[in-house]
């Protein structure tokens, strides 16, 4: 099956080779691989620099933007500026009472990105929790935008303004444990043309990788999403795969 998997973060050893052996099993197997901060965007580059089927991501996650590095946004344009393939994520807004006191300063920082995103005509990568109306607000005042909000958990009216704005909306395999009937009506009613498929897989420490469990993981979120949308299979899996891969390039 073509999989197209649109947010991941993967940097362990262990996970890297797990990685490479899925790739080469699969070589319609394609993945997004986000940086969360600074800390990560060398190791990124380094998994991508062999592999055509991984596109890299360097950006400053919400959670982050308090320990971002001076000087930040120049060393990130730089970085996108050695490969078209590389573009920016996870860049985003987070309002959870954890977050919630460096929102000000997550909003400049997101906003960076966004506009360096634009200006490089790069796609960018969005992280929102219970901050839809302000988000909604900042897209709005850019013109069409290119990129994806990553496990998309808004109301069907705000993905209806995201969409206007020219943003996929992706779906991750977390619905599979139990899906909610709201995510069901979301799937529903979005036009296949705007919905992307992720594991949004976070790297393990651990001795053991998990990692070669994703492929089959992704093949049933597609199987879940073309039995709601009572849409052939194959068809399902070639739109998604193909709304990921043209937005990346």
């Amino acid at each position: 099956m073509k999989i197209f998997d649109a947010h991941s973060h993967i940097y362990q050893k262990n996970d890297i080779l797990t990685l490479k052996n899925i790739l080469k099993e699969n070589h319609d197997y394609r993945l997004v691989i986000s940086a969360t901060d600074e800390n990560s965007w060398l190791d990124i580059k380094n998994i991508a620099t062999d592999n055509k089927n991984i596109f890299p991501q360097f950006g400053i996650h919400p959670w982050f933007v308090e320990s971002r590095p001076p000087l930040w946004d120049i060393k990130l344009k730089n970085i996108l500026k050695e490969n078209e393939r590389f573009s920016i994520g996870e860049s985003g807004l987070d309002k959870t009472n954890k977050y919630k006191s460096s929102f000000d300063i997550q909003k400049k920082v997101f906003i960076k990105q966004l506009c360096m995103a634009k200006k490089m005509n790069r796609p960018i990568t969005i992280h929102a929790v219970k901050c839809w109306g302000e988000l909604v607000e900042i897209i709005k005042k850019q013109e069409k935008i290119r990129g994806i909000i990553h496990s998309f958990s808004g109301s069907l009216e705000i993905a209806n303004e995201l969409i206007k704005a020219g943003l996929l909306l992706s779906f991750s395999i977390s619905i599979l444990n139990n899906i909610s009937p709201k995510t069901v009506n979301l799937i529903k009613e979005i036009p296949i043309n705007n919905i992307v498929i992720e594991s949004d897989y976070i790297t393990s420490k651990k001795a053991t990788s998990i990692l070669d469990t994703l492929p089959n993981k992704m093949e049933l979120l597609i199987e879940q999403i073309a039995l709601i949308k009572n849409m052939e299979l194959s068809t399902v899996e070639r739109i998604l795969f193909n709304n990921c891969s043209e937005l990346m390039g």
